[in-house]
């Protein structure tokens, strides 16, 4: 749908758009008033780029807004990001997809739309979209850090990813906009990277810097699977005690039952290994009774 914008007379109303009808059916003036009377935490502006939204959806227009279709075209950033928040990532790169280059929440808008396309498992198109981030933007440290995570999702890894893998870590620790969250995001990404590349030794190092944040709920999903990275690290090691404490605390905050009959399972070939049979036979029917 296209639509033109008189920006330079905001209180004039703007022709109708050809294919707009007025909001003449029943069926479609209750739609609206549904719209229209909702309480909404979201801000007026945004509220009304809502509105517009179904408007535009409904193909009808409200004869009371006039010209505040500019009011959604001015806040396409604000619709867009929420329906990220929302997990519609479609409705949200729809949405985010339009915003212009010389909106002040262009950047913003390019980096949740490498979000989207991350979280719909189009890597390649959200790493287009990483990699549009300069270094002087918030968002540079946390784009950098998911274009190094998309290396573990690519097929045919090779050294040179590796090496980008580690210059994109690299270069996010180094931002002035690096926080703790993002700080404890890398040094998992990069242990387990290094897990998965089979060295072992320094997966550890960088593992063991990762740190639990109980309010931030994305923290606590890398957090355990670092513990479960140190379990398995150690394990390898032979350092079946150290395993078992990982483990042990990967456990304790897991919220699924598969995830939690795997950590039993490997409780109970470190407890065998370490001459523990009966210890080991009890962790062995806890992970059957999970399935």
């Amino acid at each position: 749908m296209s639509y033109s914008v008189n920006h330079s007379s905001r209180g004039e109303k703007r022709p109708l758009p050809s294919n707009f009808e007025t909001n003449s059916s029943p069926a479609k003036r209750t739609r609206f008033n549904t719209i229209e009377n909702a309480n909404s935490p979201h801000s007026p502006y945004e509220a009304t780029a809502i509105k517009m939204d179904e408007l535009c959806r409904l193909n009808t227009y409200h004869p009371d807004f006039g010209n505040e279709l500019l009011y959604y075209e001015r806040n396409l950033f604000s619709l867009g990001k929420r329906h990220f928040d929302e997990g519609n990532h479609s409705e949200a790169i729809s949405h985010l997809g339009k915003i212009s280059p010389l909106d002040p929440n262009h950047l913003d808008a390019q980096y949740f739309l490498g979000e989207a396309y991350s979280c719909i498992q189009n890597y390649e198109k959200a790493d287009s979209f990483f990699k549009s981030i300069p270094p002087s933007h918030p968002k540079f440290p946390q784009a950098r850090l998911w274009l190094a995570m998309h290396w573990r999702t690519s097929a045919g890894r090779d050294h040179q990813e590796f090496s980008d893998a580690f210059d994109n870590i690299n270069r996010a620790l180094n931002s002035e906009f690096i926080t703790t969250h993002s700080i404890n995001f890398a040094h998992w990404i990069a242990g387990s990277i290094l897990f998965d590349a089979g060295n072992i030794a320094n997966a550890i190092e960088h593992l063991k810097k990762v740190e639990l944040d109980e309010e931030d709920e994305f923290n606590r999903s890398y957090f355990q699977i670092a513990q479960q990275y140190l379990g398995h690290s150690y394990s390898q090691q032979g350092k079946y005690q150290k395993a078992i404490e990982h483990f042990n605390i990967a456990l304790e905050i897991s919220s699924e039952a598969e995830t939690s009959r795997h950590i039993l399972e490997c409780l109970a070939v470190c407890l065998e290994k370490l001459g523990k049979e009966k210890e080991s036979e009890i962790m062995s029917l806890k992970a059957a009774a999970l399935g």
